[in-house]
């Protein structure tokens, strides 16, 4: 599979570095070298010197303009020559020595227009498109004019293989094209898809710890504020921060610093449900949303928490020990900033009580003169 995957990226060129336009018309330029050299034998057995000369004149064109487009990288220069030849030479050329309207070279007009469409934008795509409709126009007006212009099928049987044979290659050439823009299309919805995925993972992230950051924290209290009022649930925060980190960064440095947060942070997911929501909060604080839990299981949430960090060893070798406070609180129908306020005022009553505690919001006037010796 690999190997077909690197013989298509070299005769189309790779997605990365080639336009799926110029892609599309280097595959037009394989096929039709490939149809041509097939004609080639029977023009020869049949003694049509004049086909035959002409179908090896265009595998030559046709060859040259490839080379010019998938090496060259001359994609404009190459796809103005390939349609000017097409349009102006070809297109007369099979009209008049394959029987006009009766035989099968109307088939590959549609083959013509799809190679417009497909590596032309704009006026050029309708320009040319219109001076094709124009050509064939002619050719048939020429066909009905002078009928002897035109050479005709030797047997019923020469026809009827000629039409079939070039309604074939048509459609296989269409469906050729269709499979091509299918496979594309799919592969830039993937990409466009997991882009998509990694800016909204981006956006909703704190960057260090892989955690809910502060906005997105606030987005997921408020949606699970708004289910613990409507079904009448229980609903419980937990406000985390850890003690004298500052000396940690000023002792090892901010790498060190940085490490022993992926490390705690890696504790509170091992240590908590797979429905609480846990994210940063700002800077060593981190919040804690845990949906249906009352206070009581909450601190004891909390408590194992602050005991497994206390015995816990951080840094690259276990040289930093560490402890937390914690403040706790239950939402009973508060705003979302009031209950914000409340677990924050827990925290700094750990704090200003002794750190490496847990501390529950009790009264909002008891605990609003509190603030943190930090």
């Amino acid at each position: 599979m690999r190997m077909f995957d690197n013989i298509i990226n070299f005769i189309l060129g790779n997605e990365r570095d080639f336009e799926l336009r110029y892609r599309v018309f280097n595959f037009y330029c394989v096929l039709g070298l490939i149809i041509s050299l097939l004609f080639v034998p029977s023009a020869y057995s049949m003694d049509s010197h004049t086909s035959f000369k002409l179908l090896l004149s265009f595998s030559a064109f046709v060859m040259c303009c490839w080379y010019l487009s998938r090496f060259r990288r001359l994609f404009d220069l190459s796809t103005f020559l390939t349609v000017l030849v097409l349009v102006f030479v070809i297109t007369p050329g099979l009209w008049i020595l394959n029987s006009g309207s009766t035989g099968g070279a109307q088939y590959f007009f549609i083959f013509w227009g799809m190679l417009i469409c497909s590596i032309y934008n704009g006026w050029r795509r309708y320009t040319w498109l219109v001076i094709l409709f124009a050509v064939i126009g002619v050719l048939m007006y020429i066909e009905y004019t002078y009928p002897a212009l035109i050479n005709t099928y030797t047997s019923r049987d020469a026809r009827y293989l000629d039409v079939y044979t070039s309604n074939f290659i048509a459609m296989m050439s269409i469906t050729m094209i269709f499979i091509i823009y299918a496979n594309s299309y799919r592969k830039e919805h993937e990409y466009v898809k997991n882009y998509a995925e990694r800016l909204e993972k981006i956006a909703v992230t704190d960057g260090l710890t892989g955690l809910y950051n502060h906005n997105h924290l606030y987005s997921c209290l408020k949606q699970e504020i708004y289910k613990a009022e409507r079904y009448k649930r229980f609903l419980s925060l937990i406000m985390i921060d850890s003690d004298y980190f500052k000396q940690v960064n000023d002792t090892y440095g901010h790498p060190t610093g940085d490490l022993v947060l992926k490390q705690f942070v890696n504790i509170l997911r091992s240590n908590t449900r797979t429905s609480d929501i846990i994210g940063r909060y700002g800077g060593d604080e981190f919040l804690i949303v845990c949906p249906e839990t009352n206070l009581e299981n909450t601190v004891s949430i909390t408590e194992k928490l602050r005991a497994i960090v206390e015995d816990a060893s951080f840094g690259e070798s276990g040289q930093i020990k560490m402890t937390i406070s914690c403040g706790i609180t239950t939402w009973e129908g508060e705003s979302l900033s009031q209950i914000i306020k409340q677990v924050d005022q827990a925290l700094y009553a750990a704090k200003n009580a002794g750190r490496n505690r847990v501390e529950i919001y009790k009264d909002k006037s008891f605990l609003t003169d509190l603030t943190p010796s930090i």
